[in-house]
């Protein structure tokens, strides 16, 4: 009992360590890119440039992985293990916290730069005023990317060097051996204890800025465009060492007979879960619109804590005999689930700032005596179908590369992503990463089929 309990410490330390290391480390990037990105004019260019920015958030963590370790492999040996694990999240976050903070600054920091011009004070000095006016902001990023780390599964099962020291590795290998059912459930609940218990610090304190607002003066006067150019070619050059690594691996793939023909018969199973994730998706965000968007659903939805991938694939595998399950009944299981654990970090990307802006039309026609179908029927849906078109094709996207919960769950192949995670396992990087693209290409045709067929049409 005392070895489990000072194991438990040990876990729990080290996943809190290299979580709070993680988000430091991604919030001091993403301030120092921020002062170069805030400054920019609203454009088209800045769009682009923001898309490029949090592409690494948005793509499935598999690409984000496998371009990590692709680049990386132009300069040495990747840094498996502690240090792996925080480069890829560094890599993963930074875009989002850039965005994030730049926002904060552009609505935060405004009239005190304009003072501070006035009295004459220097870019040395005002710098560290901006970074105490958004402080707040910062607080609330930190305990969403510590949250986020903390739950983590796909980059420590596959950079993590099997360590086997993460609450969510460790859940995974005693599944994987068949050992005591207790330690990992107690770790699973005091993980979600954790998460529940920061939940409160996940409200909105830094909700997206409207693209109606003129773009706030002097933001020059903090301007470090160095770094942010350096993190914007740094960030090209991941996605470029992708392009890289798939012309070397192709050779490989087509050399390879029996891969081809797992990958051509993982592809159908691919598709599966990526559309019933996107459908169930749709479901979801449309049955939140019809019941109740308004501000206090909003905000309690905005604090549910994101669950731990580990625990509930765990439960779900000692719950039910997946082995005895028809194959598509497993892809189901696994895809409502997959739908279900990705939904808080939908709802706070995007679906609640829709709900915010709706609110007040929906109260006022329900105070004319508009009927609840007839709210989402002319209100609602009409506004939010395109998010909920954006979201389920980006949920189809993000399932269709998924390898560590459908794995931990059915505990055999059942999508291409399991291939590309063995492959990288055995250290078959190149492979690995035309496999990888190939899951892409399956989730991207999902992504635009979901986006066109919930996006309003033109009249006209």
């Amino acid at each position: 009992m005392h070895a489990d309990f000072a194991d438990l410490i040990s876990v729990i330390g080290y996943s809190a360590l290299q979580s709070s290391l993680s988000s430091l480390i991604t919030i001091a990037l993403g301030f120092l890119v921020a002062l170069g990105f805030a400054p920019l004019q609203n454009s088209p260019k800045k769009r682009a440039l923001e898309l490029l920015l949090l592409a690494p958030g948005l793509l499935p963590s598999l690409i984000v992985i496998v371009s990590s370790l692709d680049f990386i492999s132009f300069f040495g040996r990747f840094p498996f293990g502690f240090w792996g694990v925080i480069l890829v999240h560094v890599f993963m976050n930074t875009g989002l916290a850039t965005v994030t903070i730049s926002r904060s600054i552009e609505r935060e920091t405004a009239s005190m730069i304009e003072l501070a011009t006035i009295d004459g004070v220097q870019k040395s000095t005002l710098i560290p005023l901006v970074f105490r006016e958004i402080r707040p902001h910062l607080r609330g990023l930190f305990i969403f990317l510590f949250v986020l780390c903390f739950t983590s599964f796909s980059a420590p099962m596959i950079v993590g060097a099997q360590t086997g020291r993460t609450i969510e590795s460790l859940i995974a290998a005693a599944l994987a051996s068949g050992s005591s059912r207790t330690l990992p459930l107690l770790f699973g609940g005091l993980q979600v204890a954790i998460v529940s218990a920061l939940a409160y610090g996940l409200r909105p304190k830094w909700p997206m800025a409207s693209q109606n607002q003129p773009h706030p003066r002097l933001l020059d006067r903090i301007s470090v465009r160095s770094i942010f150019a350096l993190w914007i070619g740094l960030t090209s050059a991941l996605f470029l060492s992708l392009v890289v690594s798939f012309k070397r691996g192709l050779a490989d793939f087509f050399s390879n007979s029996i891969l081809i023909a797992r990958s051509r018969d993982l592809v159908v199973g691919t598709l599966i879960e990526a559309t019933i994730v996107g459908l169930v998706t749709v479901v979801i965000l449309s049955s939140i619109g019809f019941l109740s968007p308004r501000i206090r659903t909003n905000n309690f939805l905005l604090m549910l804590s994101i669950p731990s991938w580990a625990t509930v694939g765990f439960l779900l595998a000692i719950t039910f005999d997946l082995a005895l399950w028809p194959y598509l009944s497993v892809l189901s299981l696994i895809s409502i689930a997959f739908a279900i654990l990705i939904f808080s970090s939908l709802y706070r990307l995007r679906f609640a700032h829709s709900l915010r802006e709706i609110a007040s039309q929906v109260d006022e026609a329900q105070i004319m005596g508009a009927r609840r179908f007839e709210r989402f029927r002319f209100i609602v849906w009409p506004m939010i179908r395109k998010d909920v078109g954006f979201l389920a094709g980006l949920a189809a996207l993000w399932a269709s590369c998924d390898f560590a919960f459908s794995s931990l769950v059915a505990g055999r192949e059942l999508t291409i992503g399991i291939v590309a995670h063995n492959l990288l396992t055995g250290y078959r990087t190149e492979v690995a990463t035309v496999v990888s693209l190939i899951a892409f290409a399956v989730g991207s045709i999902l992504f635009v089929t979901f986006h066109h067929l919930l996006s309003p049409k033109e009249v006209g």
